[in-house]
């Protein structure tokens, strides 16, 4: 029984200290599980949830084998190791408490930070509307030259939807410099007969699930340049294009 206490102490005490300072699980880190007499399936798990950076070069993988670590965790740290910028599902289901846009900085969660959108109509059957959805072609306009967020690619984003929603529902944006602010065109409503101008802004992007109404984006051919995650929440009805709406930004720098 003292024993089992001693090992839940040591738990409770490690992954508390890796918490506290946001760490990147190391091969020193598995080696003091092994020592701690952890189970393979504790140390597992504890990977699969922590941001990782291990050595796994064949010299490594001999010494940790050397060193008692079983098969089971050396694999997990190899997959680790290969993907070192992908998050696990647990790891991505860290921001879902709230709705937005997050990146993976030095293998922690940011914010992206939402700008507000001036709307205006852009001219594709501008004067049709079915159950106030504009049917046609939008233009957005940012205030201010640069976003807040800069990123390097290949960058991992997340995004937590709405209830109900789903991320096909968003729109990755090109923007472009125009003055003292970026603009950018886009699509809203169930759009017919629509010109190639009104889609030029318009990238595609594929993405994948990893927790409840979140999703794992990855970008990593995109020129340097001004850019946005555009929700299905801000396309502007008939009623509300004299008002603002809100779009996740972000820069991508060579």
């Amino acid at each position: 029984m003292k024993k089992v206490f001693f090992a839940v102490a040591v738990l409770s005490l490690f992954f508390t200290s890796v918490a506290s300072a946001q760490h990147a699980l190391t091969n020193k880190d598995i080696l003091s599980m092994v020592n701690a007499k952890l189970g393979d399936t504790v140390i597992i798990a504890e990977i699969q949830r922590s941001p990782c950076k291990f050595s796994t070069a064949p010299d490594d993988l001999l010494a940790l084998k050397r060193a008692g670590v079983s098969d089971a965790v050396i694999a997990a740290m190899t997959e680790a190791g290969a993907n070192p910028s992908e998050p696990s599902a647990r790891l991505a289901q860290g921001p879902a408490r709230d709705i937005g846009v997050y990146f993976n900085h030095k293998g922690a969660w940011e914010i992206v930070p939402p700008e507000v959108v001036d709307w205006k109509s852009g001219g594709v059957l501008k004067s049709h509307f079915t159950l106030g959805v504009v049917k046609g072609d939008i233009n957005g306009e940012i205030h201010g030259g640069h976003s807040q967020t800069t990123v390097t690619l290949p960058a991992t984003f997340l995004i937590v939807v709405p209830e109900g929603a789903y991320i096909t529902e968003y729109q990755l944006i090109h923007l472009h410099d125009h003055g003292k602010g970026r603009e950018f065109r886009t699509v809203t409503g169930g759009v017919f007969h629509v010109s190639g101008g009104a889609t030029r802004d318009m990238l595609p992007f594929k993405s994948k699930a990893v927790g409840d109404r979140t999703f794992q984006v990855t970008l990593s051919s995109l020129k340097k340049g001004e850019y946005g995650f555009l929700p299905a929440a801000s396309s502007p009805t008939r009623q509300q294009m004299a008002t603002a709406g809100a779009i996740y930004t972000f820069r991508v720098e060579e």
